[in-house]
């Protein structure tokens, strides 16, 4: 009896044993697929914080090319305006000189009096040697009494 007790005992002994060794691998077991579990998470947060660097990264990128496309534009722009602004100043400037000239041409036209309007009394026939005498007379019609009333 002494020996199936002791049988029994170590029986017992060796089924605890075991049932704690089951245990301590199913405890193992659980810690390493927890374990698995949470490196997968942090490994999928990491990812998930590398994309949106990533794609933070690449906004930023694009925010800064369009800015400098952005500049670029205004700088033609403004380049243009300028441009446009040196044309029209030089486009000014040479209606300016062609009118001036215009006036020259005129002037001399009209200061220049023809052979024919030196004929006496021809003033009163012709339109122009009468304005012409009107404006610029070839004498000074006062000086000219007065040099005869002498």
């Amino acid at each position: 009896q002494k020996l199936k007790a002791e049988a029994e005992r170590k029986q017992k002994l060796k089924a605890e044993a075991e049932r704690k060794q089951r245990e301590r691998a199913e405890d193992e077991r659980k810690r390493k697929e927890k374990a698995e579990a949470e490196s997968k998470q942090r490994e999928l947060e990491e990812n998930e914080r590398k994309q949106r660097e990533q794609e933070e990264a690449e906004r930023k990128q694009r925010e800064l090319e369009e800015e400098a496309l952005l500049k670029a534009r205004e700088e033609e722009a403004r380049k243009n305006a300028e441009l446009a602004e040196q044309r029209i100043m030089a486009q000014k400037q040479r209606i300016a000189e062609l009118q001036e000239e215009l006036r020259a041409t005129a002037k001399a036209k009209e200061a220049r009096r023809p052979t024919h309007c030196n004929l006496p009394l021809a003033y009163i026939f012709n339109k122009r040697c009468w304005n012409l005498s009107s404006a610029n007379p070839i004498f000074d019609l006062k000086s000219l009494t007065d040099a005869m009333m002498q």
